[in-house]
């Protein structure tokens, strides 16, 4: 989020004196349209991820190992090792976000406090408020639907990992747009 860039860039700027060789990305709904200046202002990092990254990140993991160019890998800003930024432009969002795997959700120390966990059932918005961050961050750069959703029966399948596998008593559904605002979402609910 927005308030949380300045601590992203100060972190970024701590692993790289720990990690000088590492691949340093950084993505989110706090970057908006800042991706090229944000890798102008941290030259600790070397991408920038834009809009929703699930390929995005996927993709930059292929080529980091495989040795393949990324300077223009799609959905990502990248600092090329003379420093110049270079794009290959936007990502298409995935629109059926039932194909994408549960997220991976490592049982960790302070992880699922008090037995509460968040998640997310659809993403985008139908509105297209001129002040709000969730219509504009990822509704003008793609012709898919503005509000996009997972299934009843995918989002079941998560809360039941997460209460068999994490213990998880108590879920947060923290979508920008839960119903949709024409109808499917209320069906689906």
């Amino acid at each position: 989020f927005t308030r949380q860039v300045p601590d992203a860039l100060a972190l970024a700027r701590a692993l790289r004196q720990e990690a000088p060789t590492a691949h340093l990305t950084i993505g989110g709904q706090g970057l908006q349209f800042l991706w090229s200046e944000v890798l102008r202002d941290c030259p600790e990092l070397d991408s920038a991820c834009m809009y929703e990254a699930d390929e995005t990140i996927a993709d930059l993991w292929t080529c980091l190992v495989e040795h393949q160019p990324m300077d223009q890998l799609p959905g990502a800003y990248m600092r090329s090792a003379a420093g110049v930024v270079t794009t290959g432009g936007p990502r298409p969002p995935v629109v059926d976000l039932d194909r994408l795997p549960l997220p991976f959700r490592e049982p960790s120390p302070g992880a699922y406090r008090g037995g509460h966990a968040t998640v997310y059932t659809s993403r985008g918005c139908a509105a297209h408020c001129s002040f709000c961050q969730s219509g504009n961050y990822g509704n003008r750069y793609h012709t898919a639907p503005r509000w996009r959703w997972r299934s009843a029966a995918s989002v079941v399948a998560e809360f039941t990992v997460l209460a068999r596998e994490r213990g998880v008593t108590a879920i947060s559904i923290v979508d920008d747009d839960f119903l949709g605002g024409d109808g499917r979402g209320r069906d689906r609910a």
